[in-house]
């Protein structure tokens, strides 16, 4: 299966659309949803169930409230302070750590993070606004948006509107839930997301398997001065939408290499455990032919082919190889995720 290729900081230019016949009030506090004390919602934090058991209640536990200590379905107590109390009740607050990638960690759940951060700009006079998006490794399938909505004169803003979207693969032997946690960020920059989240998507061997989806979507005020909204306010929307594909369990796979009479060249076996890799076509070599060794959900082994034409004219890189093909293999990691393979095809 290949995807397309995707690229850290991503910037997308927003145009202004003119809207013809736009009438009626402005922004009211109804049009609006909860502003969160002025935090705007910036990505989303996708993490599975079990990563989350130490900020969730689980099947079989009890709070003892006086006692200040929680019995776990396993029977093992943990003593709770007042605060972590609080976060049972009404969840808890988990800051966000910003990494090299522009990514955020929480603590030390293994999750996805989506997001992005905004750039304004001045252009031969004119101001823009854009967008740089961050994705985790292991989202795939990428797509980001970026439109605005407005009149052209003084008296009406209109409406931001900023769309990510994106993939995760999981075994389809994989059961259990996926959390959605918002991720928002503060007017002093820092990042949060709150858990338990709301929203959560389900997964089930016996689900036939597939792709889900679910979208989260926030709107608010540009300008969050005092308590009232006015009419000329920019009302700005965030829109993260994220699917989980389930993937069977790729057991091997190898390269063929062919001439341009269909003959065989060589057969190149592909380490699934190496994320960036490049195969150095020999100079005859007119397609490939990747073959991929698959078990099924119910343990079923198959074969997928997929052939690519490497007589193409690729694009050099500075040692002067030339890429005429690539390829992403789904590897499935032993906690259920699945791992992308990264194979270029070069001469």
């Amino acid at each position: 299966m290949s995807r397309a290729y995707r690229k850290w900081g991503l910037f997308a230019f927003i145009s202004f659309v003119t809207l013809i016949g736009l009438s009626g009030c402005g922004l009211a506090n109804p049009a609006l949803q909860d502003l969160k004390n002025g935090d705007k919602l910036i990505g989303i934090f996708v993490a599975f169930e079990e990563d989350l058991k130490d900020y969730e209640m689980q099947n079989g536990d009890t709070l003892y409230y006086q006692e200040k200590k929680l019995v776990r379905a396993d029977k093992s107590v943990e003593k709770l302070t007042d605060e972590e109390i609080q976060g049972f009740n009404n969840g808890f607050i988990v800051e966000g750590k910003r990494q090299e990638n522009d990514c955020y960690t929480f603590d030390n759940i293994d999750g996805y993070y989506m997001g992005y951060t905004e750039r304004n700009f001045e252009e031969d006079g004119e101001n823009y606004s854009g967008m740089d998006s961050h994705f985790s490794d292991g989202i795939y399938d990428t797509h980001i948006d970026s439109e605005a909505k407005g009149s052209e004169g003084d008296d009406r803003i209109g409406e931001e509107i900023h769309s990510l979207q994106g993939t995760i693969g999981i075994s389809s032997k994989k059961e259990g839930e996926l959390a959605i946690n918002n991720v928002y960020e503060r007017a002093d920059g820092s990042v949060y997301t709150k858990i338990p989240a709301s929203n959560v998507l389900i997964v089930n061997p016996d689900s036939g398997g597939g792709v889900q989806t679910m979208s989260v979507s926030e709107s608010y005020a540009a300008n969050l001065t005092g308590t009232g909204l006015s009419s000329k306010e920019k009302k700005k929307t965030s829109r993260f939408s994220i699917s989980i594909e389930q993937v069977n369990e790729l057991k091997s796979a190898v390269i063929r290499e062919m001439d341009n009479d269909h003959g065989l060249i060589k057969i190149v076996n592909v380490d699934l455990t190496k994320k960036d890799q490049r195969l150095q076509l020999d100079g005859k070599t007119e397609y490939v032919i990747v073959e991929e060794h698959f078990l099924d959900r119910s343990g079923k082994p198959y074969s997928k082919r997929t052939a690519y034409d490497c007589a193409q004219i690729g694009e050099a890189d500075a040692s002067g190889n030339e890429t005429v093909g690539a390829h992403t293999f789904y590897r499935t990691k032993r906690n259920g995720r699945i791992a992308l393979v990264d194979v270029n095809f070069v001469r």
